[in-house]
């Protein structure tokens, strides 16, 4: 500010000063103060526009500069979310393994709990059907027996009856005989009806 009132008094005294000879040399200082001013101005103007393109371009290679901190950081919490996820989802997948273990075992359990006791039902009810048929084969073995005895005591009592009818037996005998067959006789019979 102090060249530029420096500069306006030195241009009055030389107005003041010359006369209108002079007025040519006034135009020609005051041509050559112009485009000095204008140089400094453009001057200025440029060192303006240099210092705001270094501004600018500070700002930008900070801007930069924060962008790139921000895009590490987020990738560092990228990872560490990532990393968080596949532990979490590696416990999860831990314990549905366990789980399924777990209730796989369960399944075998009752299996074979259940198998047990179909096999133990099955033996009970194949020991009592062997029970039963056992005894109805002991039952047709007694009846069987029963009737060869009957049968042969038949035949006894018949040849018997077939000697005292030859009358080739002493009478004495042949009436001892003849009551034993009429008790034979009513003990066949009883044991027919019961």
């Amino acid at each position: 500010m102090s060249f530029k009132f420096f500069l306006f008094c030195f241009m009055g005294v030389l107005l003041i000063g010359c006369s209108d000879s002079n007025n040519e040399k006034i135009q020609l200082l005051d041509k050559k103060y112009a485009s000095a001013q204008n140089s400094q101005i453009k001057n200025k103007i440029q060192k303006q526009q240099d210092d705001v393109k270094v501004q600018i371009s500070k700002i930008q290679a900070q801007n930069k500069l924060d962008i790139a901190k921000v895009e590490a950081q987020n990738k560092i919490e990228i990872e560490k979310v990532k990393s968080s996820t596949s532990k979490d989802i590696a416990l999860i997948d831990a314990k549905t393994k366990t789980e399924d273990t777990r209730v796989l075992i369960y399944i075998a359990v009752i299996a074979g709990i259940l198998l047990f006791i179909l096999m133990i039902i099955f033996y009970l009810n194949n020991k009592k059907n062997r029970d039963i048929k056992l005894k109805l084969h002991q039952a047709e073995l007694k009846q069987q027996k029963e009737i060869a005895e009957r049968e042969m005591e038949e035949k006894r009592l018949q040849m018997l009856v077939n000697l005292v009818s030859e009358d080739k037996l002493p009478k004495e005998m042949q009436e001892e005989l003849v009551s034993l067959m009429g008790k034979k006789s009513n003990l066949i019979i009883e044991s027919k009806i019961s």
